[in-house]
């Protein structure tokens, strides 16, 4: 079973997801006093239209405008008394919700189509439809969740069945729903009162996201060092069964698991392998291009077998790295070459098996006709460097 570590140095607090074996897959860090403003929902004012690229760009009270895209059949929180239906025009004010911060000289990104999210499930404004993970596989339990959440579903809003919810107790979904559309509820009946700039909901801490993120049933427990952050957790809506504080003193879960090695080691352009092969790992604007090489290898006899199983290798340490970097949108590796089909299948059967176990969905297209293998990987949050970057 994994757990998770909620730890903490300077003005930094660091989350991680730990194997069953004490390894770090993944880290999220945050500033103990700056918050992101993902998630968040505020009343925006629609400055002006951008036809050409088919968006708006909108006030809600930072320090530059944010950019909403406009998309055919988009529906909207109108605070001036407009329908839903209607399209949006400059000086409209509407409820938009932040789904992408601003990175170099690009604006935050918003959508009017608000999320309000649970640890289970999530209700979705303008789309009325439920949708259940794809992780959670079986049609009957797919149909279970579908028919406890029909009658909850309305004209306005949807739900998205997280994958925490496999085989959920009806009655705790139940009444995850109805805070949910509770929740909903009171951001619609105030947001009229409320002036542009306003903001409606304000998403918790990232370490609490990074909990409600991480599938419960694979979790053991959920260590905290520091009391502050621990008492929040507490509060939070999330299982409070899995929490666990204790005071190390000063030395803390940050030291005793070495995250800033860890960190130092995710920032490396080269990693090396046990069979003294090596990835390196280098990243563009467009996409993320991942090489594996020989390296060190003696190659005198039994070449091909031998770089199936280096390449075996390279595909674990890959994966690990793609979180443990959170690394997202298109990346391309070049595996060593290998004459035999069977091989290469082996291989991509691999790579789904270690994408699957990804909270962060991670898709495996195909080998190309140069022997390059493609991968795709959500964005959610920023990676490992953007986030060193942010903190300093």
């Amino acid at each position: 079973m994994a757990e998770i570590v909620i730890t903490t140095d300077g003005n930094c607090i660091y989350s991680g997801l730990l194997s069953s074996t004490g390894k770090i897959i993944e880290i999220q860090m945050e500033s103990k006093t700056h918050h992101k403003i993902i998630g968040n929902i505020y009343v925006g004012k629609v400055t002006s239209m951008a036809k050409g690229i088919n968006a708006a760009f909108i006030d809600i009270g930072l320090e530059s405008e944010v950019f909403m895209p406009i998309e055919p059949r988009q529906k909207h929180l109108f605070t001036n008394g407009k329908s839903y239906k209607d399209k949006v025009a400059v000086n409209d004010e509407l409820v938009v919700q932040v789904v992408k911060e601003g990175d170099h000289n690009k604006a935050p990104k918003v959508t009017p189509h608000i999320n309000v999210t649970g640890e289970h499930v999530v209700l979705t404004f303008g789309n009325v439809f439920i949708g259940v993970s794809n992780k959670i596989e079986e049609t009957k339990e797919r149909k279970r969740l579908k028919n406890c959440i029909m009658p909850y579903k309305s004209k306005e809003f949807g739900f998205i069945v997280r994958t925490n919810a496999l085989h959920m107790n009806e009655t705790l979904l139940e009444n995850e729903l109805l805070m949910l559309t509770k929740r909903y509820e009171q951001i619609t009946g105030i947001m009229k009162y409320r002036p542009f700039r306003s903001c409606l909901y304000e998403q918790p801490p990232q370490f609490i996201n990074f909990i409600r993120d991480t599938y419960k049933s694979k979790l053991s427990v959920i260590r905290f060092d520091d009391e502050t952050f621990y008492k929040k957790a507490q509060i939070a809506e999330i299982d409070q069964d899995l929490l666990n504080y204790k005071d190390y003193g000063d030395f803390n879960l940050y030291k005793a698991l070495e995250f800033k090695k860890q960190i130092e080691k995710g920032l490396n352009k080269m990693v090396w392998l046990k069979s003294g092969a090596n990835i390196t790992i280098e990243r563009t604007e467009a996409l993320t291009a991942i090489d594996v090489n020989s390296g060190k290898i003696n190659m005198k006899k039994g070449v091909v077998d031998f770089f199936y199983k280096v390449n075996m290798e390279a595909a674990i340490i890959i994966m690990h790295q793609l979180r443990l970097r959170n690394i997202s949108g298109i990346i391309i590796i070049d595996f060593i070459d290998m004459p035999s089909e069977e091989q290469k299948l082996k291989l991509l059967e691999e790579l789904r098996r270690l994408a699957n176990e990804d909270r962060i969905k991670t898709e495996v297209i195909d080998i190309t006709k140069l022997g390059l293998v493609e991968l795709t990987r959500k964005k959610v949050y920023k990676s490992l460097e953007e986030q060193i970057h942010t903190l300093d």
